[in-house]
């Protein structure tokens, strides 16, 4: 039997038989009247899911995903963009 070794996608750490894994995924959505609309789908451990999901080994590191797709450059170029409000 071949095993994979699994490993966090965000601080490489090696997934051990006792750790409290996550997946999540990216599911932001372009819509065309809306522009873009961030989103992530987070979800327990289970091993059959794990081609289609982001491998998380903590909530850190969890959080640091969910951060890199709310708060990466595009986003923050978006923002600023669409808030040309100025004060008074």
């Amino acid at each position: 039997m071949i095993s994979e070794k699994i490993t966090c996608d965000i601080c490489k750490a090696e997934r051990g038989i006792d750790n409290h894994w996550f997946l999540a995924d990216d599911t932001s959505t372009d819509n065309p009247s809306e522009g873009k609309i961030k989103a992530v789908e987070v979800v327990e451990w289970n091993l059959n899911y794990t081609q289609y999901h982001a491998q998380l080994c903590s909530i850190e590191c969890t959080g640091k995903f969910i951060s890199k797709i709310f708060f990466s450059k595009e986003s923050r170029d978006a923002n600023s963009e669409g808030s040309n409000l100025s004060s008074k």
